[in-house]
């Protein structure tokens, strides 16, 4: 073979040949979803933890609403109506449609609804310890990526990792709020006598319900209507004994409960609780006396409307005294 020739073929390899192709330059996205990925894989960690924790509630929550479905099996296969509504107002509590109508309570319906309502608190106290361990964990873990960010001059990231501390800090605080009742509130339920009545003023809009025990008192407006009570055009205290300033803590449609010092379990064994009101343009009724098959738990219908039903414009202050 000839040099020209040889020549040729090199060229002509040269030419088939794959270009070299630059080293391409990582764009900002890229970059930017790079920087995201150590707090990515913290929050989810993080969130994966947290479900674990919450498993033992979204269990006890499926079984009462198993034992609730056979109770409106059987009210109904009896023509209960009434407590079939009941029911049915329950499990308006796990997030099924509220009924319209007020239903009759019933004895087995106020045993399981105590069973169930004793069993959440104890699992509630367990998720509230193990997800203030867990925020415990992964809070210096925030601080150290969010200053190592900070460093590598990673500001965006930063920023993003501090938002994501901020509410974790909120978390923190709401978790523990719900663990442990104020300091003065708790000192004052551990250092009180155990009394027999209570006077309430509350702001009323339509109609809620209260429900009060031994040792805690909360509102209940799954199937309110109107404003909740104390949130018509602001936010007002209930007011407990001329004393207490109860500013409720809603989540969702009921509150969380306010520590309270009373002897309900004396009522239910010798007495019925009596209502007087004193003043409102509506009316407060006893539609639950407290007795050992509802956990000693007492339940007054809050109503701004008439006798008939009739709704009231607005919202009125309503104050009452119970005794037994």
């Amino acid at each position: 073979m000839n040099k020209t020739s040889g020549l040729g073929c090199l060229a002509s390899a040269l030419l088939l040949a794959p270009w070299p192709t630059p080293a391409q330059t990582p764009s900002l996205g890229d970059i930017a979803t790079d920087q995201q990925k150590p707090l990515n894989k913290l929050k989810l960690e993080f969130d994966i933890e947290r479900a674990e924790l919450m498993k033992p509630l979204a269990e006890l929550d499926q079984l009462y609403r198993a034992q609730l479905e056979k109770l409106r099996l059987e009210a109904q296969g009896r023509g209960r109506l009434a407590q079939v509504i009941a029911v049915q107002a329950e499990l308006a509590k796990l997030g099924e449609p509220a009924p319209e109508e007020a239903g009759e309570d019933f004895s087995d319906l106020a045993k399981a609804r105590s069973i169930y309502g004793k069993a959440r608190r104890e699992r509630e106290d367990a998720l509230h310890r193990g997800l203030l361990a867990l925020i415990t964990k992964q809070r210096p873990l925030l601080v150290e990526l969010r200053t190592a960010q900070t460093r590598q001059n990673q500001l965006d990231a930063a920023t993003g990792t501090n938002t994501e501390l901020a509410t974790l800090l909120a978390l923190e605080e709401q978790t523990r709020r719900r663990a442990d009742p104020p300091p003065a509130a708790k000192r004052a339920l551990e250092g009180a006598t155990r009394v027999r009545g209570l006077k309430v003023r509350v702001q009323v809009d339509g109609t809620c319900q209260l429900h009060l025990t031994g040792d805690e008192i909360w509102f209940d407006h799954t199937r309110g209507q109107g404003m909740p009570p104390g949130r018509h055009q602001g936010k007002f205290p209930t007011y407990l004994n001329d004393k207490t300033e109860w500013n409720p803590v809603w989540d969702g449609r009921v509150t969380e409960r306010h520590p309270i010092a009373l002897d309900l379990s004396l009522a239910g064994a010798r007495s019925e609780v009596r209502l007087h009101q004193s003043s409102g343009r509506g009316f407060a009724e006893i539609v639950q006396q407290p007795e050992p098959a509802n956990g000693y738990t007492l339940v007054i219908e809050l109503r701004d409307e008439t006798h008939e039903g009739l709704a009231f414009d607005g919202s009125d202050w309503m104050e009452f005294r119970l005794a037994w």
